[in-house]
């Protein structure tokens, strides 16, 4: 060391322990624990945390958290996967059957009727359409749609099928259903004022479950999301002028994706099948309907406007869709005959048989 200069720093020294052969090596500063990171614990962190953001977009997207009493809408179910952006088709429509749709137009000329029609048979893609896509007042065919919204919200846990519902004077509705004939804070469990909504066409019970699935707003969008055109809820039952509406189109398309099984779990879907099976009113496509056949429907009838749409079972095997929405003057029976019809000349069709001069009319049939 010369004169002038610091002295060295002390340097420190790592010692081998025992067992091993590691030099001696100068630091300066101390050491620090050596902090295991293999690359396998890496990759395995890396692929949970992408798989955790991967979960939390999938059902962040697509999930609503449940809106308490009132519920809310999501557009996804959480039995399967995410409901597309663009619907396609339930069925296929490969073949239009023209004679059959010229017949029908031609019997639906009557003065001051208005019809749609959309039919399609789900095993050969037959279909034909009248004004199918023309918006309708639903009347009772409404509750279809409410129907199926309300069994996707029990899929997705928001609804349970027993929990209590209360009539109110909010929620009571004139018209048909004997609910409105009970006390103010009758109960009913959700499945059987569904039962109710459905069977009977219970205005009360329709304005019961619309309230626990959170309002005409939150099922309109729901609506939307399944990319119903027409179908919109303004009013409350019994909207006797009128102003909530629904296509034939739509009407069917409900039907058939209610048939494949798309919006409901099998669970789901076979209740609501069962509870259309039992609607009671059979004045209108059931009575255009040979003997062995089996309708999963609903009716709709208020002054103006006449509908019935239904899942069709032959006993010769077949299966199709039939929608009718008719417009008429006040009350106007001829729209009763007309939608009687129709429904017979279409099973007549898809029984093979023809339609003749001699041919039964379509006599109205109340069982």
């Amino acid at each position: 060391m010369t004169p002038g200069q610091p002295p060295p720093k002390s340097r420190k020294t790592v010692t081998q322990p025992r067992g091993r052969t590691l030099l001696q090596t100068p630091m300066t500063t101390p050491l620090r624990p050596r902090k295991r990171n293999p690359r396998g614990k890496i990759l395995i962190g890396t692929l949970c945390c992408a798989g955790v953001l991967g979960l939390a977009i999938t059902f962040g997207a697509n999930w609503l958290p449940s809106g308490g009493v009132t519920g809310v809408i999501a557009s996804n179910s959480n039995y399967g996967p995410p409901l597309p952006k663009v619907w396609p088709l339930p069925f296929n429509m490969t073949h239009l059957v023209e004679p059959l749709q010229q017949d029908l137009i031609n019997l639906s000329k009557l003065p001051k009727l208005e019809t749609g029609i959309f039919f399609v048979d789900l095993d050969t893609g037959d279909y034909l359409t009248v004004r199918e896509d023309e918006a309708f007042s639903a009347a009772s065919t409404i509750k279809l749609p409410v129907l199926i919204a309300l069994f996707d919200q029990v899929d997705r846990g928001n609804v349970r099928l027993d929990e209590p519902l209360v009539l109110s004077e909010a929620n009571r509705g004139d018209g048909s259903g004997y609910l409105q004939y009970k006390p103010i804070g009758t109960k009913l469990t959700v499945y059987e004022t569904a039962d109710l909504m459905i069977v009977d066409s219970d205005n009360s019970a329709t304005n019961m479950i619309i309230e626990r699935l959170g309002g005409k707003e939150v099922l309109n969008e729901q609506f939307r999301v399944w990319n119903l055109r027409q179908t919109q809820i303004r009013e409350p039952l019994p909207d006797l002028t009128g102003q909530n509406t629904i296509s034939p189109r739509d009407l069917s398309l409900l039907m058939g994706r209610l048939e494949k099984g798309l919006l409901l779990s099998p669970r789901s879907r076979d209740r609501a099948l069962e509870i259309l099976y039992r609607t009671k009113t059979r004045t209108l496509l059931p009575s255009g309907l040979g003997p062995g056949s089996h309708i999963a429907h609903k009716t709709g009838d208020i002054r103006t406007s006449l509908g019935n749409a239904g899942i069709i079972d032959l006993a010769n095997g077949k299966r199709y869709i039939l929608s009718v929405l008719v417009r008429r003057p006040p009350n106007d029976r001829r729209a009763n005959q007309l939608i009687r019809d129709i429904s017979q000349r279409v099973y007549l069709n898809r029984r093979g048989l023809p339609f003749t001069a001699n041919t039964p009319k379509a006599l109205e049939k109340r069982t």
